[in-house]
């Protein structure tokens, strides 16, 4: 089949053409996707030791109660 002979201007020939640049832009915006997560995966989640502050003594109902007022005020 000669390249002269092919008519541009038919249906089965137009339809692909219009189609693909729209194709191309999708698996474009699909790539962007998939690079961001994998970015997210390289990163390894830091583990965190810490327990926290803690108090040397236990407070007594009452030395609770008056420190949570001497904080407020």
């Amino acid at each position: 089949m000669d390249i002269k002979k092919i008519n541009f201007k038919e249906k089965k020939y137009v339809l692909p053409l219009l189609a693909l640049p729209f194709l191309f832009l999708f698996g474009y915006v699909g790539a962007q996707f998939v690079k961001e997560d994998t970015s997210e995966k390289d990163k390894p989640k830091e583990l965190s030791i810490s327990l926290g502050d803690t108090q040397d003594s236990i407070m007594t109902k009452n030395d609770a109660y008056d420190a949570f007022f001497k904080k407020r005020g």
